[in-house]
């Protein structure tokens, strides 16, 4: 409690963690009004992986150059600007609303919305050992994970909420841009010590630098454990969100748009297991990572032999909960084992490694559910999440993180 109260006294940190708020709100909001955008053009279960897809090509492409230029440029500036840029973007849906009604047009305007996002998010991330001392990162990134989901929770409620009020999904791009835009205002109040490597812009300069990040994850066995781990969790989000109308609308049976209150309760999960986390805090990083692994792997079984509303929202209120106790352990571990001078080049490989899972994996997630059934897929992703979280048991380095 003590540490909450410290980071709580840092003004620039307060102004971090609102700019977030909104920005992230506008990012969850954004990703629900896609995915009933691309529902509403096609019921080909593998086509509703075109959101996830434009937001993993864009991270495989850009989050590593993104890393480096985060430890090159101001941060202030890049959460200023990239937020003025993702309102300009989304201003295209909203006044070239014949762009909504085609999959490539979403595809080729979310894909750039979505590379402003990866100079965003390592700048953000990356932020925060600025602000606050090593002892208060747990609960500074706690305050953080607890806002991601609360954002989840809010972002994707909003629609169900404005779908009630006959907004349309053109109205609701509307939202966004104004949660971007109140985000960029208090991120252009901030005041903060500003840390880069050198002023160099050469290709050359910019490999060396990718370089040095890579060998600095392939000589830390932590960090790669921790980014596997993060990776795994990611996938499953990622497929789990691909098929989360789907299995509201035909396996639950009711309204489609409704798909917005089962994500906004696995954020409540969440929240509820990041508050709960510090109850363990004897417990090592690594066990508490398998813990969380456990629990996600034993409810995505029972979730996929489920299909009333009841039982279905106390799962994936569950699921939001094991999702918390991996998360927070993993991101603390990174920000911890990473020294001042990568950490934007590393969080820029994090992100590239994380946000393959939109890729690949969703690709596989919506075939698999095509010739067999998303009960099928959410059965599957259970057997493969417990592996990996009995493969972290049987590690020792796994275990003592």
């Amino acid at each position: 409690m003590q540490s909450f109260k410290e980071v709580f006294k840092t003004k620039d940190f307060l102004l971090l963690w609102f700019s977030q708020t909104f920005s992230q709100l506008a990012d969850r909001m954004l990703v629900g009004v896609l995915l009933l955008q691309v529902h509403n053009l096609t019921t080909n279960k593998l086509g509703l992986a075109i959101p996830m897809l434009s937001f993993g090509i864009s991270a495989l492409i850009f989050s590593l150059i993104a890393g480096v230029y985060v430890d090159r440029w101001k941060k202030k500036m890049i959460l200023v600007v990239s937020n003025l840029i993702r309102i300009v973007l989304i201003s295209i849906f909203i006044f070239l609303p014949f762009t909504t009604n085609s999959l490539v047009y979403l595809f080729i305007v979310s894909f750039l919305i979505f590379t402003v996002a990866q100079f965003f998010l390592p700048a953000e991330t990356s932020s925060i050992p600025l602000l606050v001392k090593k002892k208060d990162l747990t609960a500074a990134n706690s305050l953080f994970m607890v806002t991601w989901m609360g954002s989840t929770v809010v972002g994707f409620a909003l629609i169900p909420v404005l779908a009630f009020f006959q907004l349309t999904l053109e109205n609701m791009y509307v939202f966004t841009a104004i949660f971007y835009a109140i985000a960029a205002i208090i991120a252009s109040l901030m005041h903060f010590p500003e840390y880069s490597t050198c002023a160099e812009h050469s290709y050359q300069q910019i490999i060396k630098d990718l370089t040095l990040g890579l060998e600095f994850i392939r000589r830390n066995f932590i960090v790669r454990i921790t980014l596997f781990n993060l990776f795994v969790a990611t996938t499953v989000l990622a497929i789990l969100s691909e098929l989360a109308i789907d299995f509201v609308a035909s396996i639950i049976g009711i309204q489609k748009t409704y798909f917005g209150y089962f994500i906004a309760l696995s954020g409540v999960g969440m929240f509820f297991g990041i508050i709960t986390i510090n109850i363990f805090n004897e417990l090592k990083r690594g066990i508490l990572i398998s813990i969380g692994f456990l629990i996600t792997g034993i409810i995505l079984i029972f979730l996929s032999y489920t299909n009333t509303v009841i039982m279905a929202l106390v799962l994936i209120f569950f699921l939001g909960v094991g999702n918390g106790y991996i998360t927070i352990p993993i991101q603390t571990t990174i920000q911890a084992k990473t020294p001042k001078h990568v950490r934007g080049r590393v969080f820029g490989i994090q992100n590239m490694i994380v946000n393959s899972a939109f890729t690949i994996p969703v690709v596989i997630g919506g075939y698999l559910a095509n010739i067999l059934s998303t009960s099928m897929v959410f059965y599957s992703l259970g057997i493969l999440v417990l592996i990996v979280g009995l493969i972290n048991v049987i590690i020792p380095k796994a275990r003592t993180l």
